[in-house]
Formats: C-alpha cells, structure tokens, sequence
C-alpha cells in the first residue's frame, strides 16, 4: 500500500515538472539567445518595477497629500494606454479581480498582496483610456480656443495619451466638472479637487527647477482657468521662454511653443491686468508668431461676397482681432487703477489717457474685417446646429463682442464720470457727461443682446471671463436704473436681473464666480432696501462694492475692500443726461419748440400780445409732456424757485392784460431766475462760437458765476 502511493506522488512530481518546463518555455522562449532573453527579462522587471512604485506614490498622495515624496525623485513617468493592464491580462496572471469601472483611488489598495499590486496599474485615479477620449471630446466642444489656443485640435487626441503627470491631471482638472461619464459618479467635485491638488503639488515643485520645460507651462496654463493665475506667467518670463519664442522665425518651428506662449498672454492680460498687481508681460511685440486660428463660416449675402473677398488676404482671423482687444483691455485696467487711486483727469482733454483709448478703439474698427462686424456674419440668423458645428469661431466671436462693448461700456461707465463721489469735487463738461451716459446706455445694450441671443440659440458660453464681462455691465445697468428717464430706467432695470442671472447660471461650472453672484446680490439689496424703505433720502452705494466688481480678481474672490462709508456714492449725485426720448418727450419738445418759435416771432413783432400769450402757454405744455405733470409741479413750487415762479406768471398775466413789455420784462427776469442754472451750459457751448463766443461766454458765466452750486431743474 505504501510502495503504491509513493509511485503515485512520484507520478504526480513528473507531471507537475512538465507543466513548470512548459510554462516557463512559453514565457521565455528557448529559441532567443541569452542576451536578447535577458534584456526582455530586465525590461519586465522594470516595467513591473514602475507599476508598484505608481501605486504606492499614488496610496502616498492620498494618505499625506505630499506627493512630492517620490521614490524616484521629481521625474513625471508618462501615461500611456500600453501601461493599462486589462481585465483579461488580471485574469491570465491569476489575480482576478472585477476592474475598477468608478473613480476611487483607494480602491483595493488595501486588500491587495504587494505582488497583487503591482499588477493592479488599473487602480490608478486616472481615468481608462475611453474616458480620457472622452474628455477630450468635452475640452474640444468647451474649451479648445475660448480662449486660450493652447493645443493643435487635430493632435489633441492622440497626444493626451503621452501627456505628462502634472499636465496630465490639470487636463482632468479642467474637464472633468463637465463630464458625465459613469467613471466620475457621484464622485466629480471630488475628483476635481484631487486633481487640482495632485497637479499644483506636481507643477510647483518642477517650476522650482532652473530649466524651464513646455509641458509644465502648457500645464499652469489649464490650471489658471480652473484656479492658479500668474505662475504660469512669471515662469514664461523668467525661463525665457518669451524671448526664444519670439526669436523662432515661423510657427511651423514649434506651434506648441507659440500657442502656449499666446496662452500665456491671454492668462496675464485676464488675471494679470487686475488694480492689485501689474501685468508681467508689457507688450505682445516679444511674441511668436500667431497659430492657425478657426475659419469662419460663410457668408449668406451674395451682394457683398465680392466687396469681402478683397479683403480676404487681410483677415488674420477672429482670435487675433480677439488679442488686440485684450491688449486695450490691459490699458483700460490701468487707467481705472490710476482713477481708484485718486489720479483724476479731465477725460475730455485732447491728450487724455481717455481719449488714448478711445483712438485705440477707433483704429480697432478700421481694421476689424466687415466679414465679422454683426449685420454681415448673420449671427442672429443661424441655426443652433450651425453654431456648434462651427463653435471654434463663434466662442471667439462671442467673446470678441462682449469685450468690445464691455470696454466701451466701462470706459464711459456712470460711476467714472457722472457720479459725484464725495470729497472728489471736479468740473464736468455737461456735452462729455451726455456723450458718455449714451455709450454707456448703447454699448451695455449691446452686450445684453449678444448673451441674450446666445440663450436663445442654446449656445452656451463655457468661457469664464465672459461671465465676468456679464458682471462689469451689470454695475452700468444698476446706475441706469435711477435714470430719470422712465423708460431707459424700466429697461435697465430688465436688463440687470438678466444679466444677473446669466452669471448666476455660469457659476454653476465655474465655482468662482459665485463671490461675484454675491456682490452683484449685495449691489442689488441697495436699490431694493431703498424701495421697501420708501424713504425720499437717496440710496447709497458703497464704492468699494463697485470697484470690487470691476476688478476679475477681486470680484471672483471672497475678498471685499471695506471702504470708508463717507466715498459711498449718492444716486440722486449721479445726474443722467439722456437723449432717449419716449414719444411723449418728444411731442413736448416739439410743442417747446414752437412755443420759442412764437415768443421770438412776438418780439419782432412788437411784443404782439397773441403771439406772447400763445408762445408762453406751448412751452408750458411741451414742459409738462416732456418732464411730467408731477415734476413740472414740483419744480414751480420749490421754495427757492418761488420768486421765480411768481415773476413768470405774473408776466404772463401781465401779457393777457395788455401790457405785453412790462409782462416780458417780468417774465424775463422770472425765466432767469428758474432757468439761470442752465446758463452754464449755455456758455460752454457758445464758447465754440467763432469771433463773438468767448464774449458771449464771459457774460454767461458772469451772471451765473452765483448759481454755481445750484441743482439743475431737470
């Protein structure tokens, strides 16, 4: 019995031997020679090697966060598809485990064996091959372009599976929080989070290194939009990656260079340009050559194909008109730093910084193709398909408008030039007062009619800035609420809670911006505690707020400067001259035309009695139709218009008695005394008035020299 189990185990030790030969014949084939044997056993070793360092270095990050404790050293190993191992790979080696299908990187870290993990290169945070081309998909549709121009569309898929590390996980950083993949559920803001964090770990510590390296740039530029701004920046300039970009002859040398270098520009001129800090990159004369930039669709206007085909060779594409007005909005930015610091002007003033920009804005047109001007591309005309099958060019024509009128809008915004800040006494030119209410009004309606057309299209714009653009008007809509025209006020007031809610809906992918959906709900609290109130004070509004707003640093942060409640500015200070007339206003500007027409026909006619009476009874019609029963009555009666008020209408009186001389001397000096605030004006522009202006200028402002500090009457 004992001889036939020993022949039995002996039996079995044989069979078990030429199962062990023919495993090892098939993992190491007998036909290779030693050397070429033992290099592909070093190469595994190593592979192997790699994967168990990946996954303890990844168990280090998410235990201690310190991933910068690397086992071997700061090298970013890359990530590939090849370095995925397969479900089915798992299963061959023995160590069947289900695959991880959600993101969770402790996901069987702990249960596994040290030979078990360093299979298991799957349990990564990184998401599958798939998911990382779907991302890409959402960087293409959302961000690709808008603005910054950072990768070649056509090479991004390709090239996202040899991305680095650290650039790596800022792609994941910033793609992410759009993604509704299976792989992120109920688990995206956490990811986001791990990302970020995993990212700014990796990047700092590299852009401490002397050597400036592409990938990293190109990685703190994707960080920037979802969190750092300016690293990226100083590190260009101090790496010199500038200058050898600028001294590359042609893009086709490197286009990933100039794009990341133009990437960078557009990060320090949004981020950079802010009143607490100065721009690192002075002009875009140090920069590369701008990269191939989106197409734009063809026209729909037969008529006018031949005028833009002329100048088709002039075209640089939208995205380079877009960087021009970036640079004016790095000027505009400094010159609101120097009006916060209390360096005031005369913005009228020939060789104003005012006026500088204005120029810049002037030649800006002049050089804009008509293909891209707003009556010519259609845009209200195009379907919502049309718009996203060509999003490249539209997110930047978007962005384009918005900015254009933003910095019209903010360069004549009410609260620069109109509002009267106390401790800030100045004189105002009443014709540069008018002219900027209306660029104010014209140019922030323009931009609600962009972004208005965009939520009806369904075209959503997923480029942050704008938001922050949306913000900066909505400041200039809270000023045109209190205009004393009805309906511009009206209008404004539609306006404000629209953009309101279009940065509100923004902030629902771009955390950041709900510190400015608080400030813009805080700005909104005064106008409506003022309203609940009832009170006939004024409302007020803090200064601070509004430049806060003003600022895309600030406003997107949850600071708040705390200002001196005595800078607040008082609504009724802000006086809101207006050219846009209802229909009513202007049948009462027509009756108050005629009624001047008629008195000035009476005294050439001898003080004609009927042609006084009737002249005096149009202008009181037109006055009351152009400014309102109630405002017409409150202006007689004031207290310090009543020696007025009683000369004008006892010279009326006088007049339908038949004592029309003695009646117009009384009405005369009546007029004076109601109207008299207005004689400034009136010198200001007679002054223009060849020869005998400057006289007629010197007795206006003689008689009005006391009435200085009157109210205007309208």
């Amino acid at each position: 019995m004992q001889l036939h189990t020993q022949q039995q185990q002996q039996q079995r030790r044989r069979r078990y031997a030429r199962i062990s030969r023919r495993e090892r014949q098939n993992r190491w084939p007998t036909n290779c020679d030693d050397g070429h044997s033992d290099r592909q056993r070093v190469q595994k070793l190593e592979a192997r090697m790699e994967q168990i360092v990946d996954a303890v270095n990844t168990l280090v990050e998410l235990q201690s966060g310190q991933s910068s404790a690397r086992l071997h050293g700061t090298s970013t190993p890359r990530l590939s598809a090849s370095s995925i191992l397969s479900q089915e790979e798992i299963q061959h080696d023995g160590t069947a485990h289900p695959s991880v299908s959600r993101f969770d990187p402790l996901h069987r870290l702990f249960t596994l064996t040290f030979a078990q993990l360093a299979m298991l290169t799957s349990a990564r945070p990184d998401p599958p091959p798939d998911v990382l081309q779907t991302l890409v998909k959402l960087y293409l549709e959302r961000i690709a372009d808008q603005p910054l121009p950072l990768f070649d569309v056509k090479r991004l898929p390709s090239r996202a599976q040899k991305f680095s590390r650290g650039l790596l996980r800022s792609f994941l950083a910033l793609t992410v929080r759009y993604s509704d993949s299976d792989f992120y559920s109920n688990s995206r803001s956490r990811a986001v989070d791990f990302y970020k964090n995993s990212a700014s770990e990796l990047l700092f510590a590299q852009a401490a290194e002397p050597s400036g390296d592409l990938e990293t740039l190109m990685a703190f530029c994707l960080l920037c939009l979802s969190e750092i701004a300016g690293v990226a920046v100083r590190m260009a300039v101090c790496s010199n990656t500038m200058f050898n970009a600028a001294t590359s002859t042609t893009v086709s040398a490197n286009p990933e260079l100039s794009r990341c270098c133009w990437s960078v520009f557009i990060l320090d001129r949004m981020h950079g340009s802010s009143f607490r800090c100065l721009p690192a990159i002075s002009t875009e004369e140090a920069m590369p050559e701008m990269p191939p930039v989106a197409k734009r669709p063809s026209l729909t206007l037969p008529n006018r194909l031949a005028e833009f085909e002329g100048a088709e060779e002039k075209d640089a594409g939208i995205n380079s008109y877009a960087l021009q007005l970036l640079s004016i909005w790095g000027r505009l930015m400094s010159y609101l730093k120097t009006i916060k610091q209390g360096n005031l002007e005369e913005p009228w003033a020939a060789n104003s910084v005012y006026q500088q920009i204005k120029s810049e804005m002037s030649r800006f047109e002049t050089v804009l193709p008509e293909a891209h001007r707003f009556k010519n591309n259609r845009f209200h005309d195009r379907t919502p398909s049309e718009l996203e099958e060509q999003r490249a060019y539209w997110a930047a024509w978007v962005f384009t408008q918005c900015i254009y009128h933003t910095i019209h809008c903010t360069l004549n915004h009410p609260f620069l030039h109109i509002a009267r800040i106390p401790g800030r006494p100045r004189l105002r030119s009443p014709s540069f007062l008018q002219h900027a209410t209306d660029q104010a009004v014209l140019h922030s309606a323009w931009v609600v009619l962009v972004l208005r057309l965009c939520e009806e299209k369904h075209f959503t714009i997923f480029d942050p800035f704008v938001g922050h653009l949306a913000s900066m008007i909505t400041t200039a809509q809270f000023f045109l609420k209190f205009s004393k025209d009805e309906s511009l006020a009206a209008r404004a007031s539609k306006d404000f809670e629209m953009l309101r809610s279009y940065v509100d809906k923004m902030a629902n992918t771009h955390s950041h911006l709900l510190h400015t959906v608080s400030k813009l709900s805080r700005l909104a609290q005064f106008a409506t505690s003022h309203v609940y109130a009832a009170s006939n004070s004024p409302p007020k509004v803090e200064t601070a707020l509004l430049w806060d707003l003003l600022d895309y640093a600030v406003s997107s942060s949850p600071v708040v400067d705390s200002g001196d409640s005595s800078d607040n500015v008082e609504l009724n200070d802000t006086e809101m001259p207006s050219m846009w007339l209802t229909d009513m206003q202007k049948v009462g500007v027509a009756f108050c035309s005629g009624g001047g027409l008629f008195l000035f026909g009476g005294v050439l006619m001898f003080f004609d009695r009927s042609m006084l009476a009737m002249g005096n009874i149009l202008f009181l019609i037109g006055l009351t139709l152009i400014i309102g029963f109630q405002k017409t009555f409150v202006f007689f009666a004031r207290r310090q218009k009543l020696k007025g008020t009683a000369a004008f209408m006892a010279g009326i009186l006088l007049i339908l008695i038949r004592w029309p001389l003695t009646g117009f001397l009384v009405e005369l000096y009546g007029i004076f005394v109601l109207f008299g605030d207005f004689f400034a004006t009136i010198a200001s522009f007679a002054g223009n008035i060849p020869i005998v202006g400057p006289y007629i200028q010197m007795v206006l402002q003689k008689i009005s020299s006391g009435r200085r500090n009157a109210e205007l009457p309208v």
